[in-house]
């Protein structure tokens, strides 16, 4: 009772002090807010294919004394979205996929938005978006380009997040200061996993389809020579389907779309935090004065 009549004195008597020292904090806050740039996403669910089996060629291969085990990493177990999830994240991928799209002036050079036109304005002391060059500076003498690890690491940890929803459903985010940046990077990706699983078929299929076409059948027995005919038969139209099949790995079930709101920085965060912080500050100051002088 005594420390809370004592605080209502101190508030009593150093009125205009807490009032001018809360009102600057909003002011720096809010300053704050508006100095921050923006950071909106888009975001996907995707349904995963099921990846066509190949536990029949192989139990068929047994038949005829062959091993298609070792082709492609095939005879392998798991779950297709925990893959799929795991090659996502991977070094190779990403890399491949920031290259492939010049994504790294969007994750090291830019400096803001512009809402009303939809463009990236870009920061010219680090990169020249008309000649496409990176510019020499103290940070960076010799004018190179960010290096494949370091976009890499600033991708997975800055822009982009990967989780499985549920038992075939995989959710995908990406994070940016443009909206319509977010969700065209979005739409590259799906699309580029799709081609990138497609490629890693069609390899698959296709060394199956060599590796039994080499085979000596002169020397097998007549079920051995069925089970080679039947599983080339099965590859051939695993491999078309493949080809025909634009969404392989992936089907949109809720499609990348272009983020209206942002989702940092959070006004109300940044004044309850500026605010509680000044209070605290000014109170502790007042109570010490009160105490020793």
């Amino acid at each position: 009772m005594d420390n809370l009549k004592l605080l209502i004195e101190i508030t009593r008597k150093n009125l205009i002090l807490i009032f001018s020292v809360s009102l600057f904090s909003i002011v720096l806050g809010l300053w704050t807010y508006f100095l921050i740039n923006p950071t909106f996403k888009s975001e996907t669910t995707l349904y995963v294919q099921d990846k066509i089996s190949i536990s029949e060629e192989t139990s068929i291969s047994n038949i005829a004394g062959l091993s298609l085990g070792g082709i492609s990493g095939l005879g392998g177990s798991g779950g297709v979205s925990s893959r799929y999830k795991t090659q996502l994240l991977s070094r190779k991928f990403i890399i491949n996929f920031i290259n492939k799209n010049n994504l790294k002036p969007y994750l090291f050079a830019v400096k803001s938005y512009d809402k009303e036109s939809k463009q990236i304005i870009f920061d010219e002391k680090k990169y020249d978006p008309n000649k496409k060059v990176w510019i020499k500076s103290k940070r960076n003498k010799k004018g190179k380009e960010p290096s494949d690890i370091k976009s890499y690491k600033a991708f997975k940890r800055q822009y982009y997040q990967v989780s499985e929803t549920q038992e075939n459903f995989v959710k995908i985010i990406i994070f940016h200061i443009s909206p319509v940046v977010a969700k065209d990077t979005l739409d590259l990706l799906i699309k580029d996993f799709n081609n990138f699983v497609q490629e890693e078929e069609v390899q698959k299929a296709n060394e199956i389809i060599s590796f039994l076409s080499e085979q000596d059948t002169s020397i097998l027995s007549l079920e051995a020579k069925n089970a080679i005919n039947k599983i080339l038969v099965n590859q051939n139209r695993i491999l078309a389907l493949t080809l025909a099949t634009e969404n392989i790995a992936f089907v949109p079930i809720d499609p990348p779309y272009e983020e209206e709101r942002k989702i940092s920085p959070s006004g109300s965060i940044i004044l309850f935090l500026y605010l509680s912080f000044s209070l605290f500050a000014v109170y502790a100051f007042l109570l010490i004065r009160n105490k020793f002088f």
